[in-house]
């Protein structure tokens, strides 16, 4: 089976310093038009985009090079000494102690970054500081793609804030990270104080719950959903309504337009799925995290596992048996349903409902976005193939995790290996565009430390973003060929 997992591989590279400057860092503009490069001379480092070199510092935290989503605009921490700036567009901001990951807003205006101010910690928008911390909790920060709001969470002393902008909430024990509502500039977070947590809308503290989780936002309304515990009994809160009490409540999902939600909850030894309210028939276990609500908001779909097989129900419909199934998903108009099971060293697809071929494994299922074409890539002993709807497109070697479908579903993209050669590179609707995978620019781009493995996650996202990028890349340059 030749089948490269990208993201999970070791590498160890050797670099050989010649005469001219070292290269330590390699990526591309999100274009991938361009050749970005950080590099090293005895008088320090400097970035290089294509063949345009920006001004030489100490040292430069590659890690933290952005771009736009445009490509328009880049930034970069760089160091002098003991103080650190972050340059942007060749300029440099002001100088600090340290500077925490940099982001750029929704709209590419602002620069947005941490930094450390003495004993410190505050975040810059714009230029302009805002409130002073003794330290920032990560994975809170958000913006508001709508208004450019920006949303994070620091702590001072015993308490936790969430800072909307610059305007600070009541302090609190801990906080989940916030969340916009519909309503330009208001979030929704869970906060605990002492034994009892709350929601937190704006700046007004709910009522006390033992306990509070699944906090999920109406897509339509903005308004908050959720879980709260109380006497030891669940209830989900959803469009001001109150359901249970249930031994355990998961998994609360909207349908697009916000009409229609669903949520798992256990009552009576037994699960159910509850559908705007309707509850579904008992099953002896559904799994946590499986349940998926129809866009369309009609019915249901989950995984069961009873007696040591795991099925999948979709609406009335319970599916054939597997020792395991994975990526259950409906395609995005809602009239498809696709999922991968396991058996033994077999794995298939199914597709509403119709088992198709085995093969010794299969990923990146994946629906177009009209939901009317279904892609996925299996491999057996005659190396991969990419499904692109009712066609096959056969490959000695192919990545896994890296297939994606053009919005319309007309083109895709894979990494994979042309016959005759084991060299990894971009393919276009099944055509070898000659660009090469280059492993380095992965290690360099997802290393979290010296001497630490890429990030699976964020690994498997940048390899599907320099494919799409990849491919509109082709696309445009074929398009002269293919007049309308």
């Amino acid at each position: 089976m030749s089948r490269y997992q990208l993201p999970g591989a070791l590498l160890v590279v050797a670099v050989l310093a010649g005469c001219g400057p070292m290269v330590i860092w390699t990526g591309h503009t999100p274009d991938r038009r361009a050749r970005v490069r950080v590099q090293e001379t005895d008088a320090g480092q400097s970035v290089t985009v294509g063949d345009s070199m920006g001004p030489t510092y100490d040292g430069i935290a590659a890690s933290g090079l952005v771009f736009t989503p445009g490509g328009h605009r880049m930034a970069y921490p760089a160091r002098k000494g003991e103080k650190w700036t972050v340059v942007c567009d060749g300029l440099e901001t002001k100088w600090w102690d340290g500077i925490g990951p940099i982001r750029f807003s929704p709209d590419g205006e602002d620069l947005v970054f941490p930094v450390k101010d003495g004993s410190s910690w505050m975040v810059v928008r714009g230029g302009v500081p805002g409130p002073r911390f003794h330290a920032l909790v990560s994975g809170t920060f958000r913006f508001d793609s709508l208004s450019g709001h920006l949303a994070y969470a620091g702590e001072r002393g015993d308490s936790v804030y969430v800072v909307v902008d610059t305007v600070r909430s009541p302090p609190f024990d801990e906080v989940t990270a916030p969340e916009f509502l519909k309503a330009g500039g208001v979030v929704a977070f869970a906060g605990r104080r002492g034994e009892y947590e709350h929601i937190v809308v704006g700046n007004e503290v709910g009522p006390a719950w033992e306990a509070v989780a699944g906090l999920t936002l109406n897509p339509n309304t903005g308004e908050p959903a959720f879980f709260g515990r109380e006497g030891g009994a669940w209830f989900a809160l959803v469009d001001g309504n109150r359901f249970g009490p249930y031994e355990a409540a998961d998994g609360m999902a909207f349908s697009p337009n916000g009409e229609a939600w669903a949520f798992m909850a256990r009552y009576g030894s037994s699960d159910h799925a509850i559908l705007v309210g309707k509850e579904g028939p008992a099953k002896q276990a559904i799994l946590p995290g499986s349940l998926r609500l129809s866009p369309r908001g009609d019915e249901v779909a989950y995984v069961v596992r009873e007696n040591g097989t795991e099925m999948a129900v979709v609406g009335s419909r319970t599916g054939p048996p597997f020792t395991l199934i994975r990526n259950l998903e409906f395609s995005p108009s809602g009239t498809h349903y696709a999922y991968i099971g396991v058996d033994s060293l077999e794995e298939r697809v199914v597709v509403n409902g119709e088992v198709q071929m085995a093969f010794e494994n299969v990923s990146d299922l994946t629906f177009s976005a009209n939901g009317e074409k279904l892609a996925y890539l299996a491999w057996g002993e005659e190396g991969g193939i990419a499904f692109i709807g009712p066609d096959q497109f056969r490959f000695p070697v192919v990545a896994e995790g890296s297939l994606v479908l053009s919005p319309g579903g007309d083109h895709w993209a894979v990494i994979a290996a042309p016959t005759g050669t084991r060299q990894l590179r971009f393919h276009v609707d099944g055509t070898d565009t000659g660009r090469t995978f280059d492993w380095q620019e992965l290690v360099d781009n997802q290393m979290n430390g010296p001497g630490k493995l890429p990030d699976l996650r964020q690994s498997q996202e940048a390899v599907r973003t320099w494919v799409r990028a990849e491919m509109e890349l082709f696309l445009a340059r074929m398009l002269p060929l293919f007049p309308s």
